[in-house]
């Protein structure tokens, strides 16, 4: 039988750790095939736009799975090439069945029967902590109708991106740049958002964790809530793969902290949802699929679906393989159709996000997943007198992350952008950031953690912090995309940073209608309502 590379599954050598031996042959495994979409992209785009300006509500979960779902003879081909492999087919969800996965479990060595050349070895890191991962390409059944190949490789594929606030040295305070004390719900209210007039409509967002504790930080929220005199939103973890929760004390809280008080803080009626799922590359995925077909939270007896999702977590686009690439842009989407927006942060490292060449963060730079850049103030008298980039590298502060993606093209959306090539491919590329936020650590929220006070900043921040307020705005006005609005009238959103970045590859202005590096600006709350009904007007 005759067999070809599977384009796309590339993995490079797993760094900083030490190879051991290949893993046994009976060892039982899980992975996940993708097969291609079953309507063309023409088509799926079509729909999209249908939902985007309200001819048509968005799509049900069936009408999903007929556009972005497999071909049943496509399926039919895998389910076959894998059976008789001495592979089981394990049942699909309707996230899997939304976006052509098909889940498969066997030992290693049917595996390597079904793969020829696979090899899977033990890595082990510094710590003495195994996982199992692989290099080079993978090959499959020649003519099947595989579009992606998920699972085998378990490394972490994603990081944090926050960043805590810290001193200058010992002895030396770091002077402040905004008032002391204030969690996201008092920086919304700094930046002119009438926080009291958001709190009436009842939204549920969720967020994307891949660590950590997410039950026992509820409790903080709590306290924190009492502290703003709200009440604390419903808060609710939902494992997407069957993983457990994690420790308190895992690095992870304090992100997952930020995510939910910057969320939660500005919707005390509604509810945040904490998605988690294992840190590989079909788990994360995985995560976003089942936020797509997710039914929603009961309030007051009714059921409310998703508005916004955000995801915190990230890796520059360079270190995914293709297909887990292409497997984001499916998810990008079968989104946009169930009317859900996808904010992810664009990092915490600069455009270069800790590789040696010009690269954005995935999966912010993947079409119709918003990618939230990070900007500072200074308000030391509580008003705000300059917006600039985070550029804090010098101090070990960190950057904002940004770039132009090497792997999508630009979307029609952004022709009227004027965007740069790739200053590493020197090609066009589709652009990772939409707006900023606040993300410069002496610009971030206080939160609660381990009975203490910290101040935290990063990416992390500006991505749940827009999502809240992206689904203030999609509740209050009723329409299905925020991402679509963005792109029409981001500049008339906003307010532009105040201070020019000549930052290379990709300097931002204070007059230009987008930075790569900062999007369209800061959204603004009386300019981000006008945009809104306008628009509203022009739908009814």
């Amino acid at each position: 039988m005759r067999h070809s590379i599977l384009n796309g599954s590339h993995r490079k050598p797993l760094k900083g750790h030490t190879k051991g031996k290949e893993v046994a042959g009976n060892k039982v495994l899980k992975a996940s095939l993708q097969t291609p979409m079953v309507a063309s992209l023409k088509t799926v785009l079509s729909v999209i736009q249908q939902v985007q300006t309200g001819v048509r509500a968005p799509l049900s979960t069936a009408e999903i799975i007929k556009l972005t779902g497999s071909n049943p003879a496509d399926v039919r081909k895998v389910h076959s090439a894998v059976s008789k492999n001495g592979i089981t087919i394990m049942p699909s969800s309707d996230a899997d069945l939304a976006h052509g996965i098909i889940r498969i479990k066997g030992t290693y060595a049917r595996f390597k029967h079904f793969s020829p050349g696979l090899v899977l070895n033990e890595y082990r890191d510094k710590k003495g902590n195994k996982v199992i991962a692989r290099e080079g390409e993978l090959s499959v059944e020649a003519g099947l109708p595989i579009s992606g190949f998920f699972g085998l490789d378990r490394r972490e594929v994603a990081h944090t991106h926050y960043r805590l606030r810290k001193g200058k040295g010992k002895g030396k305070a770091r002077p402040r740049t905004i008032p002391t004390g204030l969690t996201s719900r008092g920086l919304a209210t700094l930046q002119g958002w009438k926080v009291e007039e958001m709190d009436t409509y009842v939204r549920v967002t969720a967020y994307i964790t891949l660590g950590g504790d997410n039950v026992k930080i509820g409790n903080d929220l709590k306290t924190t809530a009492k502290k703003e005199g709200i009440k604390a939103a419903a808060f609710s973890r939902v494992s997407t793969d069957g993983s457990a929760n994690g420790k308190y004390t895992d690095d992870a809280t304090v992100e997952n902290t930020l995510d939910l008080h910057a969320q939660a803080l500005l919707n005390p009626n509604g509810a945040v949802v904490a998605l988690a799922a294992g840190n590989t590359d079909d788990d994360f995925a995985g995560a976003a699929e089942f936020a797509v077909t997710f039914k929603g939270v009961t309030i007051n007896g009714k059921v409310i679906k998703l508005e916004v999702v955000t995801i915190s977590w990230g890796m520059a686009e360079s270190g995914n393989t293709a297909d887990s690439l292409q497997r984001w842009a499916r998810i990008g989407l079968s989104s946009q159709l169930a009317g859900i927006d996808f904010i992810a942060a664009t990092g915490d490292n600069g455009p270069n996000d800790s590789t040696d060449a010009a690269t954005p963060d995935a999966p912010s730079s993947v079409p119709w997943i918003g990618g939230a850049a990070g900007v500072g103030i200074n308000a030391p008298a509580g008003t705000i007198t300059d917006i600039h980039t985070w550029n804090d590298t010098a101090s070990g502060g960190g950057e904002t992350g940004y770039g132009i993606s090497a792997t999508f093209p630009p979307m029609a959306e952004e022709a009227r952008l004027n965007l740069p090539v790739s200053a590493t491919t020197g090609k066009a590329g589709h652009s990772a950031s939409v707006f900023a936020d606040l993300a410069a650590p002496d610009s971030g929220p206080t939160l609660l953690y381990n009975n203490q006070e910290i101040q935290v900043g990063g990416t992390s921040h500006s991505a749940p912090f827009q999502g809240a307020k992206a689904a203030y705005l999609k509740t209050k006005f009723g329409f299905s995309s925020f991402l679509a609005l963005a792109y029409a009238s981001g500049e008339k959103m906003v307010d532009q940073i105040t201070t020019a970045d000549d930052s290379a590859p990709y300097p931002a202005t204070t007059d230009a209608l987008y930075n790569v590096m900062t999007g369209f600006g800061v959204l603004d709350y009386d300019k981000s309502n006008a945009v809104a009904a306008t628009a509203q007007k022009k739908a009814a």
